[in-house]
């Protein structure tokens, strides 16, 4: 844990940096302190004051003072019975006040350069902040509050009033509540890594302890419509989301799946199939996202998901309205007239592509649902797709038959693909597929189309 405190620190204080005003040692009531001397062994010392980053103590009643901060081995400070730091080889000066010997030890450890954090840092921004608060470790019928800074794996930074200079490095912050815009609500638990004092408030560096799987999903969600410093596409997020330590692979609030209405929408969905093409190695050398476009995108309905304002999924529905359209698959698949399939009752469903970060989730099932709504109201018969040996175990799922022998992959080696149908009816009926999977695809969409007079109940 030592190599990690300096991760969610600025380094020193900046020039013009206020120094934390210290408390005396009527503050420090339940406070232990014990120095362990090299040939001496374990002295009680008793704080005379304290802030955040340092405390000073009475060793007045030692000896050979001169040398005693180079025979100091190791510091523990204690809150009642519960440690709060423990020091080997602390960063101490001693200097006489009045008579009286003082030993201050600095709390924040020794300063590391920012090339040996691990895990970058991203930033909140402006007025989309998270908070945080907890029942005072110290004092508990008092609630302090904190703002989010700036985060990663690790843990958080976080800003708070001056008046929480009791709250010393190394102490426990536990069953801390804390709130993501937009997101919602998660309880973790901190350890405080170090503290400075910078425009009249104190920050705080805090390490994660033990922090769930559920929770860092969350915390990268908020990343992507919350952080400072991402890039403002969602598809160049994904290494400075990794390079933070954090990736996504679920979505905690619903997103809206719509038909793609606006230019910018577009522009979006080929920097969504680019961003999704490019990580599964299916992108030609030198391919750029404006080639994500393709002759069939003018005769389909496309589908976004957004998540917020930004579209992080993508689905095509295309329809032959005319014997001059075809469809996708017939490129590799030979004409409909050659497979038997009635064209004009018809459609296939392409170009699926979910970002990267959120692939896993459920994202597929809510293009499905939109899509048995339009196979009702277009009064279609049946759904194509192409699918490789890897994606079709999740076509299946939802009730897809093969009906072809598999053709070999135009880009990826050792991969091939083949065509799958889907009858609108399993979708209504629920045949070719388990009870909950059709519950979860068909259950809404019915009701919806029942709703809206497309359905007989």
């Amino acid at each position: 844990m030592y190599t990690q405190w300096k991760q969610l620190s600025l380094g020193r204080q900046e020039s013009g940096a206020r120094e934390i005003e210290r408390l005396p040692a009527a503050a420090a009531l339940g406070f232990n302190v014990d120095i362990k001397v090299k040939n001496f062994g374990h002295f009680q010392a008793s704080i005379i004051d304290f802030n955040a980053e340092s405390l000073a103590v009475d060793v007045t009643a030692l000896s050979d003072l001169g040398k005693l901060a180079s025979h100091i081995e190791g510091i523990t400070i204690t809150h009642g019975t519960r440690e709060i730091r423990s020091i080997e080889k602390p960063h101490v000066k001693i200097r006489k006040d009045d008579g009286q010997w003082k030993l201050i030890v600095f709390l924040n450890p020794s300063e590391r350069k920012t090339a040996e954090r691990r895990h970058t840092r991203i930033t909140t921004r402006e007025n989309f902040k998270p908070f945080l608060w907890i029942a005072d470790p110290f004092h508990l019928s008092r609630i302090v509050n904190f703002q989010v800074e700036n985060f990663n794996v690790d843990g958080l930074q976080l800003k708070t009033s001056l008046s929480n200079k009791h709250i010393i490095v190394g102490s426990m912050l536990e069953n801390c509540q804390l709130l993501l815009p937009g997101i919602g609500v998660l309880t973790v638990n901190l350890v405080v890594g170090n503290a400075f004092s910078k425009d009249k408030h104190l920050f705080f560096g805090c390490l994660f302890q033990s922090i769930n799987k559920q929770a860092l999903e969350m915390l990268a969600q908020y990343a992507i419509i919350g952080g400072g410093n991402l890039p403002p596409h969602l598809s160049q997020r994904k290494e400075l989301l990794m390079a933070a330590g954090l990736i996504t692979r679920s979505l905690s609030k619903p997103c809206t799946i719509k038909a793609v209405e606006t230019c910018q929408e577009l522009e979006q969905i080929l920097d969504v199939r680019f961003a999704a093409y490019k990580a599964a190695a299916k992108t030609p050398p030198g391919a750029t996202s404006e080639m994500m476009e393709d002759e069939y995108d003018a005769s389909s309905i496309i589908y976004c998901a957004k998540y917020g304002s930004d579209v992080i999924a993508t689905m095509r529905v295309n329809i032959s309205k005319s014997d001059g359209q075809k469809f996708p698959f017939e490129k590799y698949f030979g004409s409909c007239e050659s497979l038997g399939i009635a064209r004009h009752n018809s459609c296939e469903i392409s170009r699926l592509a979910i970002l990267p970060e959120f692939q896993g989730s459920d994202l597929f099932i809510g293009f499905v649902k939109i899509t048995v709504q339009m196979l009702v109201k277009l009064h279609l018969n049946t759904m194509f797709c192409v699918a490789t040996n890897k994606l079709a175990p999740m076509y299946q799922r939802i009730g897809a038959e093969r009906m072809s022998d598999p053709v070999r992959h135009p880009v990826l080696i050792d991969e091939s693909l083949s065509l799958y149908r889907i009858k609108t009816s399993s979708f209504l009926t629920g045949s070719n597929m388990e009870f909950e999977v059709w519950k979860k695809i068909s259950e809404e969409a019915i009701s919806h189309l029942i709703y809206h007079g497309f359905l007989k109940s």
